[in-house]
């Protein structure tokens, strides 16, 4: 797999390939996949083109981004 948490196109399916330090950081990155999954199915956004493909990882990066902060608000991500 290209990544240790993805969601194959369509948002069908989630796939986990490997175990998480901390159930926080599982659960982050979950998130961010369910966005993708949410964008597939709900928002029909089309995993094939580019543009709207990148949109739904934009916003699926601020929200992990979000719940970093509430996790740890020393964090300096952004």
């Amino acid at each position: 797999m290209r990544s240790s948490i993805i969601t194959e196109p369509n948002g069908r399916t989630v796939r986990v390939a490997t175990l998480f330090r901390s159930r926080e950081w599982l659960g982050i990155m979950l998130a961010h996949e369910m966005s993708h999954v949410h964008d597939g199915i709900v928002g029909n956004e089309n995993s094939h083109n580019r543009d709207e493909w990148l949109a739904g990882e934009v916003k699926a990066h601020r929200m992990e981004m979000d719940l970093l902060k509430h996790w740890n608000p020393k964090t300096t991500v952004s």
